[in-house]
């Protein structure tokens, strides 16, 4: 582990980190494509708890199919819960309960840049433990994996944070800890503009509406995966170009969706906004239902101008993933 974590880290130009006030949608840049958040974990696992997911897991079938994998999993987290702690690293982090809040994004620029050599990635992640001696115990671990490398630290009321570098080149990676959180923030190559807490698109996306939160700039993948189709084989490029026009994919702009239970039943809210149109709602519940609940239609945004309602009873499809399974079992 002391060789892994320094070569994924040598690289990243650093970014200012002062999560104890900011937002981390305020460490990243406008142009990013991918964010992703669950602010409450015990909130997220208590709706489980009570989802048809839940149900379906705690199924006698597939308990039972659970109890035969059982050791073998346990055999494996013992080890690494092992290989952890003889890093400096605490157990705790194979357990569920540990986590408190979990957030990250990443934004990539020009594709074709980084396939020249000049790679141009800016990040930032947050956890948020629910022991402040597991985060500082954290945090010990990541400092001490990189004590043969170039890092300077600093140490302030209510934490203290390392910056690691590479001496030939100004790149390096911010790690802050405070109280119960442990905060990462980089960008390889040239950083970007702006800020992600500031982009439209991201302010009206329903962040904070359930207990997961995802955002997915769907018309930036559009453009990164199009810059690159000219290197493909004469026809492939145009070919893939006109399957993902045909299926639409090149008119979507951003997706976003929150995540969470509404009396027992997995509720989706979010949005779809497209290059040259406005966004629509989109609301999906998973439950235990014979008929559409008509009230998930309370969810619609009052600015979406369409909408579906969606209502899936997963027993079946079970049925059918159980089977296979089994058939997978029997054949091996």
């Amino acid at each position: 582990m002391r060789t892994l974590i320094p070569f994924a880290l040598c690289l990243v130009v650093l970014a200012p980190s002062s999560f104890a006030q900011n937002d981390l949608a305020e460490q990243l840049p406008a142009q990013t494509q991918l964010y992703f958040e669950i602010p409450d974990m015990a909130s997220f696992r208590a709706g489980f708890e009570s989802s048809t997911s839940s149900r379906i897991w705690n199924d006698p079938e597939i308990q039972g199919f659970v109890e035969e994998l059982l050791p073998m999993v346990e055999e494996g987290f013992g080890e690494l819960r092992s290989a952890l702690e003889e890093e400096g690293f605490p157990g705790e982090l194979l357990d569920c309960e540990t986590f408190q809040g979990l957030s990250f994004g990443v934004a990539v620029g020009d594709v074709m840049s980084m396939m020249m050599g000049e790679p141009q990635v800016s990040f930032a992640a947050r956890v948020v433990f629910s022991d402040a001696e597991v985060a500082a115990q954290f945090f010990s671990g990541l400092k001490d994996a990189n004590d043969e490398h170039h890092f300077t630290s600093q140490s302030f009321e209510g934490g203290q944070s390392i910056r690691l570098e590479n001496p030939n080149d100004p790149a390096g990676l911010e790690i802050e800890v405070r109280g119960n959180a442990v905060q990462f923030v980089g960008t390889i190559g040239a950083e970007m503009d702006g800020s992600l807490a500031d982009n439209p698109a991201f302010r009206a996306a329903g962040r904070g509406d359930g207990e997961m939160f995802a955002y997915l700039d769907m018309a930036s993948f559009m453009k990164m995966a199009e810059s690159v189709f000219p290197m493909f084989p004469d026809g492939v490029g145009d070919l893939l170009s006109g399957v993902f026009s045909g299926i639409g994919l090149d008119s979507l702009g951003v997706f976003s969706c929150a995540g969470g239970w509404n009396n027992g039943d997995s509720v989706t809210s979010g949005s779809i906004s497209f290059v040259n149109g406005k966004p629509t709602g989109l609301i999906g519940s998973i439950g235990n239902v014979q008929a559409l609940d008509l009230d998930l239609a309370s969810y619609v945004p009052s600015e979406a101008t369409t909408f579906s309602l969606s209502s899936t009873d997963p027993s079946g499809g079970w049925d059918f993933v159980n089977t296979l399974m089994y058939q997978g079992i029997a054949f091996a």
